[in-house]
């Protein structure tokens, strides 16, 4: 995310700023070509290196 947090802290981090989101999905972006499409499958490999690449999040949130 833009301002630094890992993929792996959005879901709980959003769920602590509100209690009305109910699912939260974290999704990679397209497939990408040539080196940099590589490059992200070879980091989305690497445990340390994951949370790193962009991403996109879909929170849905109760009435």
């Amino acid at each position: 995310m833009p301002w630094g947090v890992n993929r792996d802290r959005i879901a709980p981090l959003l769920r602590q700023w509100s209690s009305r989101v109910r699912q939260v999905d974290v999704v990679s972006y397209g497939a990408m070509r040539g080196l940099p499409g590589f490059m992200l499958k070879v980091a989305a490999s690497v445990p340390w290196v994951r949370n790193f690449p962009p991403c996109i999040v879909h929170v849905r949130t109760t009435a």
